[in-house]
């Protein structure tokens, strides 16, 4: 399971672990609240979302390419809204992947009460995060902020399925405000859900078809570097286990015990009881 020890975090702007994929963004949040098991949240992240009134297809394509690319080592994306959001968590989980829940409510609150479940077994294989602290009273428009968030933890955005006015349009166009991918997955037109997804092939979204197609985008909007610099990157202070920066990178295990050696002999990182590791702060203290 690609969880460890559940963790509470508050995370500002200003803060070294704020994500850096939403640093400096205009219109997103400058504060967030995590819960969870999986800390710091991994880059190579794509979300996948659509309506929640999902069709057999759409759900079927939902968990398939949540499936796929969770045992690629990317981390899945969603909103934990019914639909297509709920299950493609529930495809990340079921391949023993990581998926994060970005919610319109405190990180601690299962919305909609249905999904009680599902936010327990993503607290103990990922986490759930929010712009909104414990006692915010949910209400329509911090949907759209959600949405913004969703839009900036991912390298892209698929909408597996959608209507021409849906919240999935909303991530996919801040998406495109900030750079990252969207892609689409094609669908049955004589269904309304499938005229938000065309609408957004038309407008020049990237078809999808498979995971493929979203690993290569991934890769072409994400060129790899060097195995110990991107773990280094991953690497935040609390000791953090080989199996675990092997899954959030994506990688084997040998390559990333390779890698952190040659970090251990540059002074970048310590080895701690247990076989794990954590950086060094710049006073050089572990």
């Amino acid at each position: 399971m690609p969880g460890g020890d559940s963790f509470e975090r508050v995370t500002r702007e200003d803060d070294f672990d704020f994500p850096a994929a939403l640093r400096g963004l205009a219109g997103a949040p400058r504060i967030l609240y995590w819960l969870g098991s999986v800390w710091p949240p991994p880059e190579r992240a794509v979300a996948l979302v659509g309506s929640r009134a999902a069709s057999p297809y759409g759900e079927e394509m939902a968990f398939m390419l949540a499936a796929d690319l969770a045992r690629s080592g990317v981390c899945v994306v969603s909103g934990m809204a019914r639909g297509i959001d709920t299950v493609a968590h529930h495809g990340a989980l079921a391949a023993g992947g990581t998926t994060l829940a970005v919610l319109a409510a405190s990180p601690g609150s299962a919305y909609p009460p249905s999904s009680h479940d599902l936010h327990a077994e993503i607290l103990t294989q990922g986490a759930a995060c929010s712009p909104f602290p414990e006692g915010t009273a949910l209400r329509p428009g911090l949907f759209l902020t959600r949405n913004r968030v969703v839009a900036g933890l991912s390298l892209g955005v698929v909408v597996v399925e959608a209507g021409l006015k849906s919240g999935a349009h909303t991530t996919a166009a801040w998406a495109r405000r900030w750079g990252r991918f969207v892609g689409a997955v094609p669908g049955d037109l004589i269904r309304d859900n499938a005229r938000g997804s065309l609408a957004l092939l038309r407008s020049g979204a990237i078809p999808i078809g498979d995971a493929g197609h979203v690993l290569a985008e991934i890769d072409r909007v994400s060129p790899a570097t060097d195995p110990p610099s991107r773990l280094l990157e991953m690497l935040a202070p609390g000791p953090q286990s080989v199996a675990a920066l092997a899954r959030k990178a994506g990688m084997a295990e040998r390559e990333v015990v390779a890698a952190l050696v040659t970090l251990e002999l540059t002074g970048a990182v310590e080895r701690r009881p247990g076989g794990r590791y954590r950086r060094r702060d710049e006073e050089g203290r572990a």
